[in-house]
This record gives C-alpha cells, structure tokens and sequence, in this order.
C-alpha cells in the first residue's frame, strides 16, 4: 500500500510512469494490477538516487551516471514540488486566518470608533460601562422588536443614562427594560430625553476625618492609614471646611478664603476663579452684586439646590465682584481630590497640603445588582439595519 506521504505520493507518479513506459517499450500497455505489482517491489521512502547506485567496483559507465544525475534532478524536483505545495497550503491558511483576523478586528476599529466619538459627545456624564455598535441579538413579535443586550452589574443607589442612536425611528418608539431578581425598570434614552435613572437601593458612604498639624512640613504625598481599602470603592478625599478656592487670573496665584457669608461677604478686585464643593444634598442661597461671566448653575432664583453627595460650585468673577452665601443644609469645602489607593491599608492624597483638616468619603461600590437588559423597538425587524449603537453611562 503506498504511503500518504507527499514525497512518496510523487514519487509513486514518477515510478509509475517509467513502468508504463518501459512495459509499452515492449509492445504492451499494462493493466493497473501489473502496474501495483512493479511499484509494490520499490521502496518509496527512497530517494530516487538510491535506487539506481551502481554496484562497488563496477565500470564506469557514462550512461549510468548521466541516469543518475538525472535521478538527483528528479529529486529534486520532486522536493520543489512537495515544498510549494506545503507552502501553498501554509499560505492559503495563514491568508485565510489573517483575513479573519482583519475582519474582526474591523469590527473591533469601528466599535471604538464609535464608541469614541460618543465619549467625545458625552464625556462630561461619566464612565461608560456598556457599549455595542454591531450583532444585534433580536426578536420581534407584532411589530415590536426586542434586542438583548445581557447582563450588567450595577451599583445599588447610582445613577445610569442610556443611549441609543437608531435612524428611521420616532423617539417614543424606543425604551429600556432592566430586570433583575426583585425589580423591573423601564428607561427612556437620554439622547431623546435628559433623563437619568436611580439603580434601586443605597450608594453606601462612609466617612473618616484626619487632620495634618500645621507644624507638619510636606514635600510629597501624604499617606493616610485607613483599613481594608477597597480598589472597587471610590475615594474622596474634601479639605478645608468652610473654605472656597480662589485663584487669580493675572498670576494663577491661588489662596483659600473663609466660606463667603451674609455676614462676611467676599470680595475681589481681579478676576478670579471662585470654586467649593457642597456636601450631602446641600442647599445655598446666594446674592451677587454683579454678575458673575460665567457659572456652573443657573442664575435664577438665587438658590443653588444640590441632590447628590459631592457637588462642585464655579463661579468666573470679574473685576468687583462681590459675593455672598447662606447655607441652608449640608457641608462646605474648599477641595476634592480621588484618593490614590496604595494598597489594603494606605490611601494616598496627592492634592494641597497647605490645608490641615480633611474628610474621607469612602463611596461603596462594590455593592452589585444584576440586572438583564434590553432595548424595545415599536418596530419590524428591518429596524436593526438603521441601529448605530447603544451605551450605557455611570453618572458622576
């Protein structure tokens, strides 16, 4: 039986082409069953010249050795032609899993790509944590078309903004079903409609105080001892209670100043950036005797209500800006800085050390819900086609 070999395939061919030969030299053309049997006596692992050597101590015979190098070129070409063929082979499968390769990685450019483009957009809302552009998982029943997109975890207590960018779509034609083991929700998108949503349950928030003496000298990052840090938890680190940034334009000169009040109104003769941070859902009134060039609230009523645990005042004061506040709930301070986890035991803070008295809020985020999470479609099934992505955001 001949060997499934490459080279002893080939050879087998050219054997068998010099026995049909050598058989019709004679005057007869041989049946397959001769021809079996001439081939079954040579050995095919063989190269062809060694089937031909001439016996020790033989004549030189010139025909003979012109046979041979004959042989040797067979071999040769024999060699040449497994090689290509092995190469061919390798190379049409290396094409093959290389276009593979480049068609999902395609898929993968234009999914960051549109995911980039919806950050640049978007980035101010928060941290993306779901996005897909492409292979819609859908079924649709009665005009309404259902799109799975999976399972997410979800922090008990935050708040989420969902995206979709469907053409060929009226916006009350789209929603979001999230379910998990005890709650269903229903969301609109938040490019059709500025809505947020609260995930059911309590952000988690403790709090550790720690004071720098004012004779301590710092050159670098302060380290804070705190146990059992958690790297899925986030850490805020206020400073200086009661206090509000001020830094003026003309030399980028910053400075801390008491807390503007009724009582003792801040004032300013250079342009200058005011900035301070309300704590725990505070609520400010404020009065201003100019106004301000710009600010991160609107100026309507003078108040400035807060329903989230950390937020951030700016106020761009120009020249002769005089301005006073009353707190009516909540806390004051004058900077926040993310804490740096070093390890387990030891939180870094890499913000202002000329201020002396901080507040730590760890925010608990290791507190997960599963939820599973589609898009619902007032649509037939062609409206996969006009679906550009969905994305869903953490809120800040």
């Amino acid at each position: 039986m001949i060997s499934e070999y490459k080279d002893m395939l080939e050879k087998a061919r050219f054997y068998k082409k010099q026995v049909i030969q050598s058989f019709i030299k004679q005057g007869y053309f041989p049946s397959d069953e001769e021809i079996q049997t001439a081939l079954s006596d040579i050995d095919m692992r063989s190269a062809l010249l060694d089937t031909y050597l001439s016996a020790k101590g033989s004549l030189f015979n010139t025909k003979e050795i012109n046979f041979m190098f004959e042989c040797i070129y067979k071999d040769l070409n024999i060699l040449y032609t497994v090689l290509e063929d092995i190469l061919l082979n390798e190379y049409n499968k290396l094409k093959l899993d290389v276009e593979a390769q480049v068609t999902e990685l395609e898929q993968k450019v234009y999914n960051l790509k549109c995911r980039m483009n919806e950050e640049i957009n978007s980035t101010t809302l928060g941290t993306t944590i779901f996005f897909k552009a492409n292979n819609w998982e859908s079924e649709t029943n009665d005009d309404i078309t259902t799109i799975t997109l999976g399972e997410l975890d979800l922090i008990n207590g935050s708040e989420i903004a969902l995206f979709a960018n469907i053409n060929n779509i009226e916006a009350d034609s789209v929603y979001f079903k999230l379910e998990s083991e005890t709650d269903t929700m229903y969301a609109l998108p938040y490019n059709y409609n500025n809505d947020v949503y609260t995930i059911p349950g309590k952000l988690g928030i403790n709090r550790f105080a720690f004071n720098i003496s004012k004779d301590l000298k710092v050159n670098g990052n302060i380290e804070i001892s705190l146990n059992d840090l958690d790297y899925r938890n986030e850490y805020k680190i206020l400073g200086g209670q009661n206090l509000m940034k001020v830094t003026y334009k003309d030399s980028n000169i910053v400075s801390y100043e008491p807390f503007a009040s009724f009582d003792r109104p801040f004032s300013t003769d250079k342009e200058c950036y005011i900035e301070f941070y309300m704590i725990d859902n505070s609520s400010i009134t404020y009065d201003f005797n100019i106004a301000p060039n710009h600010t991160n609230f609107a100026l309507n009523d003078g108040t400035i209500v807060s329903n989230k645990t950390i937020t951030k005042v700016f106020i761009d004061a120009p020249s002769g800006f005089v301005c006073r506040f009353r707190l009516d709930k909540g806390e004051i301070w004058g900077s926040c800085t993310d804490g740096i986890i070093q390890n387990n035991n030891t939180l870094l803070y890499a913000g202002d050390w000329t201020l002396k008295d901080f507040q730590i809020l760890e925010i608990v985020k290791s507190e997960l819900t599963k939820y599973k999470i589609s898009l619902i479609l007032k649509s037939d099934k062609t409206i996969i086609n006009y679906i550009n992505n969905v994305y869903i955001k953490e809120v800040d």
